[in-house]
C-alpha cells in the first residue's frame, strides 16, 4: 500500500487473505489537501479530481438557446425523467413544432404517447422517426412495443391498429386517416369470445 501526502510517500505492506476484512491505520499529519491512496494496480483514490478525470463541464455555453427545438427536447427529456409527462409533452410538442423531424424528440415522443396507451399516435411518431433513421435505437425499441401489443394493417389511405389486451377477452380497433385535418381516430371496441 502506498499513500503520497503533500508529495511524501508512505509505504506500508499488508497481507490481504480472500474474504477476511484488513483493518489498519496510519497516522497521518498534514496541512494539505493533496493525498493520494493506491492498493498494487487494483485501486487508487486521490483528493485531486483533475486527476481522475472526473472534471466535468458544470456551466452552460451562453450561446445556447433554451427557445430552439433542441433547448425544448432537452428541457422536455428533463420532464420526462422526473415523471412529470404533461409538462414533457408540451415541450416536446413544441419542439417538433419548431422542427418537425428532429428524431429525438420523435422517439421520446412515441414512447409518452406509448404510456398514455395511445398506440396509434405512438405509432405514427415511431413510424415518422423510422423513416428518417431506420436504425435508430430508442425509436425501433418503441416500435417493437407497439407491434408486440398491436396488430398494424397499413393500407394506402388508412392505418388499421387492432391492440390486443392480453389479460381480458376485449380488442380494441383504432381506425386512422389522413384528411385536410389532423389524424381522425374512430375507436370500435369488440369483445372477442372466450
Amino acid at each position: 500500500m502506498t499513500i503520497t501526502v503533500d508529495q511524501k510517500v508512505i509505504k506500508k505492506k499488508i497481507s490481504f487473505v480472500p474474504l477476511k476484512v484488513v483493518r489498519d491505520s496510519i497516522l497521518i499529519v498534514s496541512g494539505g489537501d493533496e493525498i493520494s491512496f493506491t492498493i498494487g494496480d487494483k485501486f487508487r483514490y486521490s483528493t485531486i479530481h483533475q486527476k481522475e478525470g472526473l472534471a466535468r463541464p458544470v456551466d452552460l455555453p451562453s450561446t445556447f438557446d433554451w427557445s430552439s427545438a433542441y433547448g425544448l427536447y432537452l428541457k422536455g427529456k428533463e420532464w420526462q425523467r422526473d415523471r412529470n409527462y404533461i409538462k414533457a409533452e408540451d415541450l416536446l410538442t413544441q419542439s417538433l413544432a419548431a422542427d418537425s423531424l428532429y428524431i429525438s424528440a420523435l422517439a421520446v415522443m412515441a414512447e409518452l404517447q406509448y404510456r398514455k396507451m395511445n398506440y396509434s399516435e405512438a405509432l405514427q411518431y415511431a413510424l415518422k422517426g423510422l423513416s428518417l433513421d431506420t436504425y435508430d435505437p430508442q425509436t425501433n425499441f418503441i416500435y417493437g412495443l407497439i407491434q408486440k401489443l398491436c396488430i398494424i394493417i397499413k393500407m394506402p389511405e388508412m392505418v388499421l391498429v387492432l391492440l390486443l389486451h392480453r389479460r381480458t377477452t376485449k380488442a380494441q380497433l383504432t381506425l386512422s386517416w389522413p384528411g385536410s385535418m389532423p389524424w381522425i381516430k374512430l375507436m370500435i371496441v369488440h369483445y372477442l369470445m372466450p
